[in-house]
């Protein structure tokens, strides 16, 4: 089975092919949030590399969130467009499972962050074996960079692996006599059982996104496939966007002052 997957939730965006479970060409461009002008190029690169175009593609999958509201809305919206012309099924995962994925080889806690805002993040917890796909331990949640400390808390007696846009700034709670500016994304923290993940495997959400996808896919009925349609892509928010809540703030300002 051929497969894309793509992602766009995150400061990296990803397209990548994978074809019975094994990733056969992929893309990634880290260029901040301008997504809408590289992820549809990046598919294109990906297909025409290996000789292939978008008919030829049985299942197209996406990180569909969390993550950048715009950036979700992008994955979403380009998912659709591909899978809609042939009605080729398709599948949205969490965005924090795609970003958990590659690090299958490592053994351990694997903590994907991706920056929210207001030094809150989107995450969730997955465990890692070396050989079996990531566990997930808990739900994706958007929460505290300090409440994300106390949750890795439970888990300090094991290595613990930091990825994604807001590793750093979960990192600057760990890091102890790490230098001026603590520590960075490609360095282990000191004094910790906290690792950054390596970066190599960093900009892989796109594979992520489609290996997760076709086991998911996969494992499912042939009744349950039938609902892997463009039409019933949603993304996952978690949060209002940023303009709505900014809003809600200024009315509840606003009826306080009446």
């Amino acid at each position: 089975m051929k497969i894309l997957g793509i992602d766009s939730t995150a400061d990296i965006g990803c397209a990548a092919l994978c074809e019975n479970g094994k990733i056969i060409a992929e893309f990634s461009l880290r260029s901040g949030y301008t997504h809408s002008a590289t992820l549809l190029p990046m598919t294109d690169s990906v297909l025409s590399a290996a000789g292939l175009d978008a008919n030829d593609i049985e299942l197209f999958c996406t990180a569909a969130g969390p993550g950048s509201f715009t950036g979700v809305r992008i994955s979403a919206s380009t998912l659709k467009g591909l899978a809609f012309a042939d009605d080729t099924p398709c599948v949205g995962v969490s965005s924090l499972a795609a970003m958990a994925e590659p690090y299958k080889s490592l053994r351990g806690i694997i903590c994907p962050v991706i920056n929210a805002r207001r030094e809150s993040v989107f995450t969730a917890l997955f465990r890692v074996d070396g050989i079996a796909p990531p566990e997930r331990l808990t739900e994706d949640a958007a929460l505290s960079v300090y409440d994300v400390a106390a949750a890795l808390e439970k888990y300090k007696e094991e290595n613990i692996y930091l990825t994604g846009d807001a590793a750093e700034d979960i990192a600057k709670l760990f890091c102890k006599d790490s230098g001026e500016g603590g520590a960075t994304a490609d360095t282990s923290f000191v004094n910790s059982p906290y690792h950054a993940a390596p970066m190599i495997l960093s900009p892989r959400a796109g594979a992520g996104a489609a290996l997760l996808g076709e086991r998911i896919y996969l494992s499912s009925s042939d009744e349950e496939r039938k609902k892997f349609t463009s039409d019933a892509l949603s993304p996952i928010y978690l949060k209002k966007p940023q303009a709505e809540r900014e809003r809600e703030e200024r009315l509840k300002g606003a009826d306080k002052q009446k």
